[in-house]
């Protein structure tokens, strides 16, 4: 639906998707790296930042790093250095 392999492009209805079947920590990312890219639809910064961090709470290290940069640069929403660095060593110790 977003490359339209299936038939015609729906972003709109691909992430619709996405989002009733984003249950783990990867599919949480993948949807938002979706909502952050713009490729497919305008970008959503503020939804694709609330799902980075449902990522990030359910143990994904990469979408940690990723919502580390995010606050450190304000994308989605206010700028929080100390968060950022919480989540940045989260990062770390999670690995990836």
């Amino acid at each position: 639906l977003l490359e339209g392999e299936l038939g015609p492009k729906e972003p709109a209805e691909a992430v619709a998707l996405l989002e009733s079947i984003a249950t783990d920590a990867a599919g949480m990312l993948e949807l938002a790296s979706v909502l952050s890219s713009g490729k497919h639809l305008a970008a959503q910064p503020e939804r694709a930042r609330r799902w980075c961090r449902a990522a990030a709470e359910a143990g994904s290290a990469r979408a940690a790093f990723v919502l580390s940069d995010w606050l450190r640069k304000g994308y989605g929403g206010p700028t929080d250095a100390a968060e950022a660095g919480t989540w940045l060593r989260t990062a770390a110790k999670r690995g990836d």
